[in-house]
């Protein structure tokens, strides 16, 4: 008798192990997602114009380490409810009548925007550089509620070392638009 209550137990531990858990699974339909930050692909020349310097790479040179910049940029999406339309006649006559089908409006990353991220971040932070840059993906997706389609977004990881390279001026980001003022000079003298 033990025997049979222990081997039940067991039996339906596994299976409580297996269910998916309520938290998971939203109680209303999803409508829409919020985008949340995380960067691929750059062109770093408007960067290199301000002396400021993103690599995948270390520095040789020497610096002074300011921190580490670790996040994730994930975009944003909103469920559509579209209706299709029955045009055949002898459906209609049938009884069919047209059917509402929803459909998710996935925005897509703005590298450059990611890349801007990154380096005002790494300003405020006082340095002139980022290195051992690595930008991977992390799509999220989402589980919706029974007869709503779930959807995936778009996402990317960021990782680097933001560091002030020594001897290498930092430039103020408005110092490229301005025009500079022309050096006066006294003829007194």
């Amino acid at each position: 008798m033990r025997r049979d209550c222990l081997f039940l137990l067991v039996i339906l531990l596994l299976l409580v192990s297996c269910a998916v858990p309520l938290e998971n699974v939203p109680l209303q339909p999803l409508e829409k997602i919020e985008k949340y930050k995380h960067v691929s692909g750059f062109d770093f020349s408007s960067y290199n114009a301000r002396n400021f310097m993103v690599t995948p790479r270390g520095y040789n040179g020497k610096y002074e380490p300011l921190g580490m910049l670790n996040f994730v940029v994930c975009e944003g999406a909103a469920m559509e409810e579209k209706l299709l339309f029955i045009a055949d006649k002898h459906a209609k006559e049938a009884g069919l009548e047209d059917i509402a089908v929803f459909e998710w409006i996935v925005e897509e990353l703005d590298y450059n925007e990611i890349l801007e991220y990154v380096y005002q971040t790494a300003i405020s932070m006082g340095g002139n550089a980022v290195v051992d840059f690595r930008i991977t993906r992390n799509d999220k997706t989402y589980v919706n509620s029974p007869g709503y389609p779930g959807v995936t977004v778009p996402g990317v990881e960021i990782y680097g070392f933001v560091i002030r390279r020594l001897n290498v001026p930092l430039n103020d980001y408005n110092s490229l638009t301005e025009e500079k003022p022309e050096k006066s000079v006294d003829h007194n003298k």
